[in-house]
């Protein structure tokens, strides 16, 4: 019975790495077959040729990447050949911290001495816009009022937050947040003491 093997492919990448798959297909004698179509594809990522042709020696070799994290197949299909395809599943995880983001309303009103609408929140992707789980991240007040989690580390959405800020009386209060070899995100808050209402004669 004919075959298809598959001979070269990694089981885990990194966002935006390009790697090579390769197979060999032998005839029922253990022979190499030359010049067979082999169709490539993946649930996601790209092949960089949807199909090659084998050697002299029998294999074919398909160049995939993938800029998504997660889990994909890669599938080596012989065209013509009653075998089952080769398979690869491969874990691909994103790079590294490339970009912190806002993920809170930067400018907020609130009333000195109560908490702020919104607690400061930050989201950390790398250079392909995946999320990072497991960022470190340090938030600072400035200018008045408190934290609560003043330290918090991003989840599997890249996020962190802090659990609360207190205004303080100042007018005019900030908040930073800062992550390793990424520039701070600050957050802005005015307090504002609300009118007194007038009385009904």
């Amino acid at each position: 019975v004919a075959s298809l093997l598959a001979t070269r492919g990694a089981t885990a990448a990194t966002a935006g790495d390009s790697l090579a798959f390769r197979v060999q297909a032998r005839d029922s004698f253990k022979n190499p077959i030359n010049g067979l179509e082999i169709a490539w594809t993946s649930e996601s990522g790209s092949m960089a040729e949807p199909t090659t042709a084998t050697d002299a020696s029998g294999t074919a070799t398909g160049q995939w990447s993938s800029t998504q994290a997660g889990a994909t197949t890669i599938r080596a299909t012989a065209i013509g050949l009653e075998s089952g395809p080769a398979e690869w599943r491969v874990e691909v995880v994103p790079g590294a911290p490339a970009d912190i983001t806002a993920n809170s309303a930067i400018e907020q009103i609130g009333v000195p001495g109560a908490l702020a609408p919104e607690a400061p929140s930050i989201r950390i992707t790398d250079a392909k816009g995946n999320p990072i789980a497991g960022v470190s991240v340090s938030f600072t007040v400035e200018g008045g009022g408190a934290l609560v989690g003043d330290a918090a580390v991003t989840d599997a959405d890249g996020v962190a937050k802090a659990a609360s800020w207190r205004l303080g009386p100042d007018s005019v209060q900030s908040v930073e947040a800062t992550a390793a070899g990424l520039p701070a995100i600050r957050f802005a808050a005015r307090a504002e003491v609300p009118p007194t209402p007038k009385r009904r004669r």
